[in-house]
């Protein structure tokens, strides 16, 4: 199984120690975590969900079990260069 790019760019945020809005962020994936308790969300105020990583170890074995990652960054770097290529050879 592939992970989306979109998809691993946010995980590296939320690796990363942001905090991310969760309308920015849904996805299947995300409701996963959230099940799994890996991704918390925090309310604040009436509407806002703010989502965050309690558990870094968690996050990576769940991405190396689920997809068969073992560095998110350099798996985002290489789908960012393959990317630029396929965008080249439609160019052409």
């Amino acid at each position: 199984m592939i992970m989306p790019l979109s998809v691993a760019e946010k995980l590296l945020q939320l690796a990363g120690g942001k905090q991310l809005p969760a309308s920015s962020f849904k996805h299947v994936v995300v409701e996963e975590l959230i099940k799994e308790g890996i991704v918390l969300e925090r309310i604040t105020g009436r509407t806002k969900r703010t989502l965050f990583v309690a558990d870094f170890s968690a996050l990576n074995n769940w991405i190396f079990n689920r997809y068969s990652i073992r560095d998110l960054a350099a798996y985002v770097a290489v789908m960012k260069k393959s990317d630029a290529i396929r965008a080249d050879q439609v160019a052409s």
